[in-house]
């Protein structure tokens, strides 16, 4: 008998670890006992019927911030004492039972934070996804608020101790690049990497292609409209954001371009800047991704935090748009191509010049054969990261 257990719904379109966990949850989709700690229970039937066919046995538990406070508490006589509290806010009683009680010969866990259960599993199977304790380090290393400083060092110290743990008790362990696997990897213990994949590559870049009546919009409107997708409750989006705006958008007249924000839960932090920026656009969420990033001409990803692999830079590189980055957004596109059209940035300077260079070719109709720039990134996606040839690693890996 498997088991599974995801520390969030595992839906296809949402965040980028929401992605990474359904990709797993393809792989192995009908194969095993599913649990899910659902943080919506308003969505409870709606996540049942998305899921009930992925699992022999579905299990769905409400796991709210009250949860997490209960987790917080129980953990503490149920866990490690060096359980940082990352995962103890995860820790679920609900879980722990039917763990304890079922006769699970292989387990596997969607990230960390759903691995503290003591289990009699032959087989731990941990997708650590990245290197947690790196990423608290560099919080730690940016943060302003010396309080903040010292938090982010401790659970940084405890998580290090804990993904070695884990890591010593894990059959098989993955991560999403050769970057996070080689931060978390120790002595013997080895972690495999494995990428999040493209879902249906061919069927969004040729959608992509047929409309071209924004692209024409586009190169006739007097400003450069900027695009950056993600999350903004997710930190790094956030400092990355607002990286752009104080130290580029700042510098360029507001006339010659204006930056949307594509994503959902903006902060205020992101909303003040708006009063004093006319030429920020917050979109929120959108649920066509690919059509709201054909109205942009650039689009941006200059990362100052966070880990992992950035699944904008796919959703990017399935457009003809130019792509402005920096060497952190990059972290898992390993044997990256010299692409058209894609630079690699780390100046606030370099980023001006630029832009004011795109600009200048924007207003001289100066462009690109788009079809060729999407042909070449589209025979990147398939090499590197098409669906077939990842979830064969996975079930590879999970023996399935």
């Amino acid at each position: 008998m498997r088991l599974a257990i995801f520390s969030r719904p595992p839906f296809p379109d949402k965040s980028g670890g929401q992605k990474r966990a359904h990709q797993l949850l393809e792989s192995i989709s009908g194969n095993c006992d599913i649990i899910i700690l659902n943080p919506f229970p308003k969505k409870q039937h709606e996540i049942q019927f998305m899921f009930k066919n992925s699992a022999k046995n579905l299990y769905i538990f409400n796991h709210t911030k009250l949860h997490m406070f209960l987790g917080l508490v129980t953990s503490a006589f149920l866990c490690k004492w060096y359980t940082p509290i990352n995962v103890r806010l995860y820790f679920n009683l609900k879980a722990y039972f039917i763990i304890r009680n079922g006769n699970y010969n292989d387990i596997i866990c969607n990230n960390i934070r759903t691995s503290p259960y003591p289990t009699k599993a032959k087989k731990l199977y941990v997708d650590f996804v990245d290197c947690i304790s790196a990423n608290y380090i560099n919080a730690a290393l940016t943060s302003r608020n010396i309080l903040t400083k010292i938090m982010y060092r401790i659970e940084s110290i405890l998580t290090r101790r804990y993904e070695k743990f884990i890591l010593s008790k894990s059959y098989k362990a993955f991560s999403v690049s050769n970057v996070e696997s080689k931060a978390l990897s120790f002595r013997s213990y080895k972690v495999n990497t494995i990428p999040v994949f493209v879902d249906d590559i061919k069927k969004s870049t040729t959608e992509y292609e047929r409309d071209k009546t924004k692209d024409k919009i586009n190169h006739t409107s007097n400003k450069l409209v900027i695009g950056f997708l993600g999350k903004m409750d997710y930190e790094p989006n956030l400092k990355a954001v607002i990286w752009f705006i104080d130290k580029v958008l700042k510098k360029i007249p507001e006339e010659k371009l204006e930056l949307r924000i594509i994503g959902g839960s903006v902060p205020k932090a992101i909303i003040n800047k708006t009063s004093s920026n006319r030429n920020i656009i917050i979109l929120g969420w959108i649920e066509k991704i690919q059509y709201e990033l054909k109205k942009c001409d650039v689009l941006i990803a200059p990362m100052q935090s966070g880990s992992g692999l950035q699944t904008k830079i796919l959703d990017y590189l399935q457009t003809d748009k130019i792509i402005l980055c920096n060497q952190r957004s990059l972290n898992g596109f390993d044997c990256l191509p010299r692409l058209r059209n894609f630079f690699i940035l780390d100046d606030p300077n370099d980023y001006n010049k630029t832009i004011e260079k795109i600009i200048q070719n924007k207003r001289n109709g100066v462009f690109n054969n788009e079809n060729e720039i999407l042909q070449e990134r589209r025979e990147y996606l398939f090499r590197s990261f098409g669906k077939e040839v990842i979830l064969k690693k996975w079930k590879a890996q999970l023996e399935i």
